[in-house]
């Protein structure tokens, strides 16, 4: 494998990467954005799906996570279907994956969408990395308009 190629997540190749998904997920399922937060650097830069753009780790928080975060439930990355750039001993990795969750409403809606997730080694507490970027998305409906 080069580190300039995306390869498909092995769980026992890949394990400080899996933990830092399953600590992100389990912030969302929970709505724990204290702990959220413990995974990501304070200077960063994120889209989504709510908020255009955030450069602050405080601006993602309360723009795109207190908005969405408790709208939906069961969020969970498709793991199966999760892609990486570089590896467990690189200062930095990138993943590419699907994710899904139900909105809170009454028809309890299927949101499916996907997301880029920057990673650099941490140092400053117990998480393996810390996210420097993410960007997600749902996926388009097809639709192409002309206007």
């Amino acid at each position: 494998m080069n580190n300039h190629s995306f390869v498909k997540i092995e769980k026992h190749k890949h394990s400080s990467v899996m933990a830092w998904l399953a600590a992100f997920q389990k912030c969302v399922q929970e709505q724990d954005y204290e702990a959220g937060m413990l995974l990501f650097d304070e200077q960063l830069v994120s889209f989504g799906t709510v908020t255009e753009r955030s450069y602050s780790l405080d601006h993602l928080v309360d723009s795109q996570w207190t908005k969405v975060w408790g709208a939906t439930k069961g969020f969970r990355f498709h793991l199966e279907d999760t892609y990486l750039l570089g590896d467990e001993h690189s200062p930095t990795v990138v993943v590419a994956t699907q994710w899904s969750s139900t909105s809170r409403c009454k028809k309890q809606q299927l949101r499916s969408g996907r997301c880029t997730i920057a990673l650099v080694k941490n140092t400053e507490n117990d998480a393996p990395y810390l996210a420097v970027h993410t960007h997600f998305s749902v996926v388009p409906d097809g639709r192409v308009t002309q206007e």
